[in-house]
């Protein structure tokens, strides 16, 4: 049985199943609503669709949403101090609240040790900085590099460092404010992250569901 209802704007056909080429909205933006259904089936869609809003998807926890990456621009090599010193922030924008964002830094740097001086490593520190983060501000403990003993060499040094993950609650760009220092201050005591937009020193972001 088919029952036709008709309003000015609308149609209303209730039936136990109909088979149609083409369904269209008469508006131009063909945008169509279907409501109260359940899409059962085999349903195929034809083209290259793209989705541009993501806040109302249900992902599993512990799917990973997003992978990007984000490479240093140009080296940076200050001379001998033992303050800190920002010399990269980059930043993530999540696409969810409520993700985990991992962040690995992949750090290429040389380290010219001083001859008289017998302590020659190099302290990083960093903090992670935004409206949405909930879990984290400041890294407690040093990460040191290099060694101990009066050298008076370039070192080249290949590191990867794990971050924290971040648990954040806003889709708020998030900053990795990261820094370095000499333990021991010596006037011919240096070092040079490696960055130049190549591969040298790069972060790389994983957003997961939470």
């Amino acid at each position: 049985m088919v029952r036709i209802q008709t309003t000015d704007e609308q149609i209303n056909i209730y039936m136990s199943t109909l088979k149609v080429n083409a369904i269209e909205k008469k508006d131009a933006d063909q945008t169509l609503t279907v409501k109260d259904a359940a899409m059962t089936g085999v349903t195929t869609i034809a083209g290259s669709p793209t989705v541009a809003d993501m806040s109302n998807f249900t992902f599993p926890a512990g799917m990973p949403i997003k992978v990007s990456h984000s490479l240093m621009s140009s080296d940076y090599g200050p001379d001998s101090t033992t303050t800190e010193i920002n010399f990269w922030t980059p930043t993530y924008t999540p696409i969810k609240n409520n993700s985990i964002i991992y962040a690995s830094l992949y750090l290429e740097l040389e380290h010219q040790t001083a001859a008289g001086n017998g302590d020659n490593r190099l302290a990083f520190v960093y903090e992670i900085t935004g409206s949405g983060v909930t879990n984290f501000d400041r890294a407690v403990t040093h990460w040191t590099f290099g060694r101990w003993g009066a050298l008076g060499t370039t070192r080249h040094l290949l590191t990867t460092v794990q971050l924290k993950p971040m648990t954040v609650t806003t889709t708020d760009a998030i900053s990795y404010v990261l820094r370095m220092k000499n333990e021991n201050s010596h006037s011919d005591s240096k070092w040079t992250i490696r960055g130049n937009n190549s591969d040298e020193t790069m972060i790389i972001f994983t957003e997961v569901a939470g």
